[in-house]
């Protein structure tokens, strides 16, 4: 028979007393300790998770407060472009003719694939030829041209400068005011030329009528030039408006100041042919001096090259073949 001791149950539960309080101190405190702080953070990330979660809602919100703002201000944008184009469409023609759409229908139109390649391949053997031939004709006329190049260009450039100061004195006073035409107006009306080049095409084109034109030129030019600029159009001359502008600026400009010029020969021109290049580049600048700067250039082959600032007059043979070689190679 199982016979239990009353100092043996008396010791086990002093064990277990002991055994509890050390569990209690050395394992239940750090325990609780872990879990605690293992607590805290969880709330920590909770609480960050929040506030990013708040910060994002906020963001979203400014984010479509914004996008809305810029709808509006396109909205606006786009209603004040179409306001400012639509009054220039009124200052202009405000549809091409229907003979002005076939010109551009029949410009379109492309011929078939293996027909384009032909001609390409004959297009490019009859350039190669014709650069050959022209090579041949101008470096065997470079030997006998000397100096009348020379004079080719002085009695071109001559005729030229003539009808352009024609042109301008017929804008400007001579012996009291011709057409009664003002500065300011020939100004204004260069500068509506340059700013709108549909203008410009308008007042050229063969397809819109005389009538149209002068409704254009009513709306948009000041009363004093109107009249001027209705006849060059009537006469068919209105691609030259702005070289007319230009050498009305100059023609009322009196010449001051030294001009600068650079040519590049390879056969010296005479005295009376350098005076008249020097007479040339006064007319064109609208200076009483030049400085006339000769530099020989053998490579050109023949003829010269004139300089005055940004401009340059290639006369030259090389710049001649130049300039064929590249239109029978854009052709």
């Amino acid at each position: 028979m199982l016979k239990i001791e009353f100092w043996d149950i008396l010791f086990t539960v002093i064990n277990l007393l002991i055994f509890y309080l050390l569990i209690k101190k050395f394992l239940l405190k750090p325990i609780k300790k872990i879990i605690d702080a293992r607590q805290q953070m969880v709330q920590a990330d909770f609480d960050v998770a929040a506030k990013s979660k708040e910060e994002a809602e906020q963001l979203k919100n400014e984010y479509e407060e914004n996008l809305r703002h810029a709808e509006a201000d396109a909205e606006e944008i786009t209603q004040k472009a179409h306001k400012k184009a639509e009054r220039q469409k009124e200052k202009i023609i405000s549809s091409a003719s229907e003979e002005a759409k076939q010109i551009v229908a029949n410009a379109q139109k492309t011929a078939q694939q293996e027909y384009d390649q032909t001609m390409s391949r004959l297009e490019s053997d009859i350039a190669s030829l014709a650069m050959e031939a022209a090579e041949k004709v101008i470096k065997g006329n470079s030997a006998e041209s000397g100096t009348a190049e020379y004079d080719e260009f002085l009695k071109e450039v001559n005729a030229d400068t003539q009808k352009k100061k024609s042109d301008a004195e017929a804008v400007t006073e001579s012996d009291g005011r011709q057409l009664g035409v003002s500065e300011e107006s020939v100004l204004n009306a260069e500068q509506a030329l340059e700013n709108s080049p549909e203008l410009a095409r308008v007042l050229d084109s063969p397809v819109v009528s005389y009538q149209e034109k002068c409704e254009v030129i009513d709306k948009i030019f000041d009363d004093d030039i109107k009249t001027f600029i209705k006849v060059v159009c009537k006469n068919e001359k209105a691609s030259e408006l702005k070289s007319m502008f230009a050498e009305y600026k100059r023609y009322r400009v009196s010449g001051d100041g030294i001009a600068e010029a650079e040519l590049f020969y390879t056969v010296m021109p005479t005295d009376e042919q350098q005076e008249g290049i020097k007479s040339f580049v006064k007319n064109k600048t609208g200076v009483h001096t030049v400085n006339l700067k000769l530099i020989e250039k053998p490579e050109l082959e023949g003829g010269f090259v004139l300089k005055i600032g940004d401009l340059e007059y290639d006369r030259s043979y090389k710049g001649r073949l130049d300039a064929l070689r590249q239109r029978l190679v854009r052709r």
